[in-house]
């Protein structure tokens, strides 16, 4: 996903440029940056390409459940969609499936990896918190990742937060997973919904009815 890479990009060189002001970071992202904002960080960038409301990455638990459509944490894994002249209720997961553009939750491979890529670094194998970032590259054995609430090669400021550059070992057992979503999470005709019974109700009023 290049244009959520280079958007994360843009907001990088803003820190740089801005002595690592959050303030400026804060009114480009529409957001105070406090607490754990990784997942936050990532989701904006692919909101900045055109992911559509509804899909949540904010955090690694949330990535990795939204990757497998599951709703432990109330995710919308019900969607409304224009079909054959019609509005049509579906199971989000089967929507994708019946497209063939379903979302992936990889196991780390240094060899797949693709840029723009959310990458989910645990803070130790099968953790639920951790750290989310988006892959650039491979350079000299290292995954080059850009992140958001992160130190690495450009250190943030006093407190610890910033949007920067980090370079993990391609071979870093903490690296667990790539998250791949759907194309069709970027095609604004489809409603996300959090339960059929929401979604059946959206398709009639959209059709014309109550």
């Amino acid at each position: 996903m290049q244009t959520a890479l280079d958007f994360a990009l843009k907001c990088w060189r803003e820190n740089l440029r801005s002595g690592r002001d959050n303030a400026r970071l804060e009114a480009i992202l529409g957001r105070q940056l406090t607490g754990n904002w990784c997942g936050w960080f990532a989701q904006a960038c692919y909101r900045a390409a055109g992911l559509i409301p509804g899909v949540d990455l904010g955090s690694v638990y949330r990535c990795r459940e939204t990757a497998r459509y599951r709703d432990q944490c109330l995710l919308k894994l019900w969607c409304v969609v224009y079909s054959g002249g019609q509005w049509a209720p579906w199971k989000l997961k089967d929507y994708h499936k019946s497209e063939g553009q379903p979302r992936q939750l990889l196991p780390w491979d240094a060899a797949k990896v693709r840029p723009g890529d959310i990458i989910l670094h645990e803070s130790k194998p099968g953790a639920s918190t951790g750290h989310v970032a988006l892959y650039r590259t491979t350079t000299v054995g290292a995954a080059v990742l850009v992140g958001g609430n992160q130190q690495g090669h450009f250190p943030a400021g006093p407190d610890g937060r910033g949007i920067t550059q980090m370079g993990k070992g391609a071979a870093d057992p903490y690296l667990a997973w790539i998250v791949r979503l759907s194309p069709l999470d970027f095609d604004p005709g489809v409603k996300l919904c959090k339960t059929e019974a929401v979604a059946v109700k959206l398709a009639a009023w959209l059709d014309g009815g109550k």
